[in-house]
């Protein structure tokens, strides 16, 4: 299994380092022991015990990495116990000063800092007992010996910390970069559809209406039915375009890439975005249709940013469209109304429904409208669509223009 070697040999290796450690106090002990001076009047001789309390002064550390505290007290115990025992002065402190490490890298500072006035235990003990051999200069040194343990300790303890901490902030910037990329995924795939539905509600209204008018008057009005075709064609044409382009933005976007039947096309070759230039365009598709349709245009208009653009042309389509498709016939009102700081768009229509048919235009109902919304909100604004008291439906939005946008002239029809 990848990756399971390395982490049996982190698991394994502090284990083997405290054992390479306990083993050399072992032997240091054991030495130590074996070199004894011969008891003196008053001492007790090295036997069966000193040897049980030099290993309880030794082994233990093989587990000061899990229960630090514990350690310290079995290897001070041991020390105090060999001492008090009147043993000659043959045992080492090493082990605790070890064990002092081991809770100082452990335990926090409230837990660990008493650890050092425990530790100081054995060095009383060994002063009274051992006042010949050991001198206030013996004593100086192991207390520095064992400040030195505690601050390597704690230091260690404390890099640790620092160093989880960068690793919980990493596996939360990764966590967090993951989610802002389904999110980013997410919101491209609603504006994929949203941007799909749009083409395709207006343009197949238009092909459908269109499709009906030539096979109703195809033999009686030859003229009439090829000037649907025409539209139907033009209809379709502007369609593909437009699917292209948004679907161009799905391919690989590092220039153009060889295929079996050609290139795809690099961004720069992709046509802009639809925008209020096309106003004329779409207004002349929609009367293609059947459709009585007036514009009105009101204050001075202004450059829109190409999301703002694209908004505006959208929701303006989607009022046709939605016209086309369910107001019968009927007078379309289209008003684009410049204030200050909002670009009104009001479309609204007298229809009644398809006249022998059913009519469904219940507010906020299809997928049409909910996108709309979501696409005024997208800019900051608001969208808000219904049936009229008198008849009808209306579409209304309000979108908040930049501050920066340079003014250009209005004009009105």
């Amino acid at each position: 299994m990848p990756g399971g070697r390395p982490d049996r040999v982190r698991r394994a290796l502090p284990w083997a380092v405290d054992g390479v450690l306990t083993a050399a106090l072992a032997v240091l002990h054991a030495g130590r022991l074996l070199g004894a001076p011969t008891a003196a009047v008053g001492e007790r001789p090295i036997d069966a015990l000193a040897w049980v309390l030099g290993a309880a002064a030794t082994l233990p550390v093989l587990a000061r990495r899990w229960v630090p505290w514990t350690v310290l007290v079995l290897t001070s115990s041991a020390m105090v116990g060999f001492v008090a025992l009147g043993y000659p002065p043959s045992l080492s402190g090493y082990a605790v000063l070890v064990a002092l490490y081991g809770v100082a890298a452990q335990c926090p500072r409230r837990l660990s800092v008493p650890a050092v006035l425990f530790a100081a235990l054995p060095m009383l003990v060994v002063y009274l007992q051992w006042s010949a051999e050991y001198t206030w200069g013996s004593a100086l040194q192991d207390a520095l010996l064992a400040g030195a343990a505690w601050s390597l300790g704690d230091a260690a303890r404390t890099r640790r910390l620092q160093a989880d901490a960068l690793a919980e902030r990493a596996r939360e910037a990764e966590l967090n970069r993951e989610a802002h990329g389904r999110e980013a995924v997410a919101q491209e795939r609603l504006r994929i559809a949203r941007e799909l539905h749009d083409v395709m509600a207006h343009s197949m209204s238009v092909i459908a209406v269109q499709a009906g008018v030539g096979r109703h008057v195809m033999d009686r009005d030859p003229e009439t039915a090829r000037k649907a075709l025409g539209v139907i064609e033009d209809s379709s044409r502007r369609t593909l375009t437009e699917m292209r382009q948004l679907l161009g933005v799905l391919r690989v976007d590092d220039g153009s890439v060889a295929g079996s039947g050609g290139t795809v096309p690099a961004p720069a070759d992709r046509a802009p975005q639809p925008g209020l230039d096309r106003l004329e365009e779409l207004l002349a598709g929609a009367r293609a249709t059947g459709l009585v349709v007036t514009l009105t245009v009101t204050g001075t208009a202004r450059s829109l940013s190409p999301q703002l653009d694209l908004a505006a042309y959208r929701i303006l389509q989607e009022g046709l469209t939605n016209a086309a498709k369910h107001a019968g016939p009927a007078e379309i009102r289209v008003v684009l109304d410049w204030q200050g700081t909002d670009l009104v768009i009001d479309v609204s229509d007298d229809g009644r429904g398809p006249v022998g048919g059913r009519r469904s235009r219940t507010p906020g109902g299809g997928y049409g409208l909910i996108g709309l919304r979501e696409r005024a909100t997208s800019v900051g604004g608001e969208l808000h669509a219904g049936p009229e008291p008198r008849g009808g439906f209306r579409i209304r939005a309000r979108l908040p223009l930049e501050a920066e946008s340079a003014t250009t002239s209005g004009s009105g029809s």
